[in-house]
């Protein structure tokens, strides 16, 4: 099922151009990332999802429905940091927003504060939280109505190593509870281990959309030392195989013919290590070809 499909979803600020023509497609119990500079386009895509923006153009379904008004009543949103009281504590604060917005009374606020790993600080002023603590708190707000899709924008920004493995963790365990999330961020690594898809954007366009590592997008960069570098290099020439100044092969070439050929030339292996692109790399090789 498809919690989110925009079809060439355009937006503009005046006569600049927010968004133009993005494509994107979220299917159920999937985390699906955000990437691109400030004034990319995010947070703008984000808005139109959630009915904050008017305006756009193209076409939006939420749940495979046209109604979006029904549509936004199952989504939860984080977009910036809800405007917690500093001297309430982290279950005060929740039980005023549940009131304040009208919810089930019935909502489990204990439950909650265990789902996003607060529950020892339930009794804490929120003026005492960590800045982890408080996107964690964040996020139990957008739970607050039990909604299936969860739309972040930079969850993770400004917080320290730990505090990012916590919400990584917390995030992959409510998508294994079946929630579908959006998620912004600037942290490329981080999405990287976090997300099933990743979509690129870049002045309002999708530049591209990747599959985490396992996208065929994404190159190879290999090291490969033998016992004779001069004979090594015509090989290389031979195979019409390049190699960069600092000795790496970047891109996807037949592996097994180089090695039968380094063999049968009696050469040996000394070192030979092969990855792929993490996304930062690809993001920005991505990103030098389109400004050229």
């Amino acid at each position: 099922m498809k919690v989110l499909e925009t079809t060439d979803l355009s937006m503009n600020y005046g006569t600049k151009k927010a968004l133009s023509d993005v494509n994107v497609s979220v299917e159920a119990g999937e985390i699906y990332g955000l990437v691109g500079k400030n004034g990319a386009g995010k947070t703008t895509l984000m808005k139109i999802i959630l009915g904050l923006l008017p305006g756009h153009k193209g076409g939006l379904k939420l749940f495979e429905s046209e109604s979006l008004s029904d549509g936004r009543k199952n989504i939860g949103a984080l977009i910036e940091t809800p405007a917690f009281f500093e001297n309430m504590t982290g279950y005060q604060n929740l039980k005023y927003y549940r009131t304040a917005y009208g919810l089930d009374s019935s909502i489990d606020l204990e439950e909650l504060l265990s789902d996003v790993k607060l529950a020892d600080a339930r009794d804490k002023k929120f003026k005492a939280y960590s800045l982890g603590m408080k996107q964690r708190l964040g996020i139990a707000f957008s739970l607050l109505g039990n909604p299936d899709f969860l739309v972040l924008d930079e969850p993770i920004n400004g917080i320290d190593p730990e505090g990012i493995v916590e919400i990584r963790n917390l995030l992959k365990e409510l998508a294994n509870k079946g929630k579908t999330i959006l998620i912004s961020s600037h942290i490329l690594s981080e999405l990287e281990h976090l997300c099933d898809r990743i979509c690129i954007i870049e002045n309002g366009e999708v530049v591209d959309i990747i599959e985490s590592k396992k996208d065929k997008k994404l190159r190879y960069h290999t090291v490969i030392k033998t016992s004779d570098d001069n004979n090594f290099k015509k090989i290389l020439e031979e195979l019409k195989i390049e190699i960069s100044k600092d000795g790496v092969i970047v891109g996807d070439f037949d592996i097994d013919k180089l090695l039968k050929k380094v063999y049968e030339n009696g050469l040996s292996i000394v070192e030979l290590e092969r990855r792929k692109d993490n996304l930062e790399e690809y993001y920005l090789g991505r990103m030098e070809g389109r400004n050229k």
